[in-house]
């Protein structure tokens, strides 16, 4: 179970690793830990062993896992110490249907001082 904390901790979700090195570099300043997670297993792993507090998740991790839509309202309700979820897709953002539980659907595009607002953002 993961142990509560007052430290920011942001997890990155994405099948392309250099995506997730990426963000992490920028982002990662903005936080006391930054992980970077390829599949929805590992991003799990990860959750039942740290209090996560912000997570950005790719729509399409590919390799048969779940959507990133699907993932991210679960892993809400699953583990109350995420405050901020992104989805960030290669796709039309305005055409996914995200529930309350996502607090933005973000382009690849965008940039790293948008992504760093919606993170932080109350």
């Amino acid at each position: 179970m993961a142990t509560v904390s007052a430290k920011k901790i942001l997890m990155i979700v994405d099948d392309m690793p250099t995506v997730g090195r990426a963000l992490a570099r920028v982002l990662g300043k903005h936080f006391d830990e930054t992980h970077v997670r390829q599949t929805a297993a590992e991003a799990e792993s990860l959750l039942s062993e740290k209090a996560v507090t912000h997570v950005i998740c790719d729509y399409c991790l590919g390799g048969g896992d779940p959507l990133g839509v699907d993932l991210l309202p679960r892993w809400r309700r699953e583990h109350p110490a995420i405050e901020r979820a992104l989805l960030i897709t290669g796709y039309d953002e305005n055409a996914i249907a995200a529930g309350p539980e996502i607090n933005a659907v973000v382009s690849k595009l965008a940039s790293y001082d948008e992504l760093a607002t919606l993170l932080n953002r109350r």
